[in-house]
């Protein structure tokens, strides 16, 4: 599964237009949508419809999935933090949705650095990898295959 980092998003609920830039900011794109469900939306870019499914992060950030990749859009609004966003200063990460614990990739006990994937959390289909928030030892919390609610404790970092 590939996954493209883009930067600078921007909805217009009203005009039902995103747009947003790549990772190294030298292209800029716009595209149409239209709300299918509550989580689902179609895309009109370059002639082409794609029938996305969207997820939002503990930070704001925004996952649309296709059948062919998955997109992460961070979100560059400033807004309060969030509960979650709070406790990854702490270093303690929550389940940013409903889910399921996919893969662990790290270990209780290993030392993990900023922005290192700790493990796979399985949401409306998608991978959504879990990330280190700061330097320290893991302390993982969550047991592999268990089902998690929005908010529960997946791991800390001490």
């Amino acid at each position: 599964m590939m996954n493209n980092k883009i930067k600078n998003i921007q909805i217009d609920q009203e005009a039902k237009t995103i747009t947003w830039e790549d990772d190294l900011g030298r292209m800029k794109y716009l595209a149409r949508f239209s709300m299918v469900t509550t989580n689902v939306l179609n895309l009109y870019f370059e002639d082409q419809v794609f029938r996305l499914t969207y997820a939002k992060g503990p930070q704001g950030e925004i996952w649309l999935k296709s059948d062919f990749k998955t997109l992460f859009f961070e979100n560059k609004m400033t807004r309060k933090k969030s509960k979650n966003a709070q406790s990854a200063e702490s270093g303690v990460a929550l389940a940013p949705m409903p889910g399921k614990v996919l893969r662990h990739l790290q270990k209780t006990g290993a030392s993990v650095k900023p922005g290192e994937t700790i493990l796979i959390l399985e949401a409306m289909k998608m991978e959504l990898p879990i990330k280190a928030e700061k330097n320290g030892i893991l302390d993982l919390v969550s047991q592999l295959g268990a089902q998690v609610s929005i908010g529960d404790k997946l791991f800390e970092i001490k």
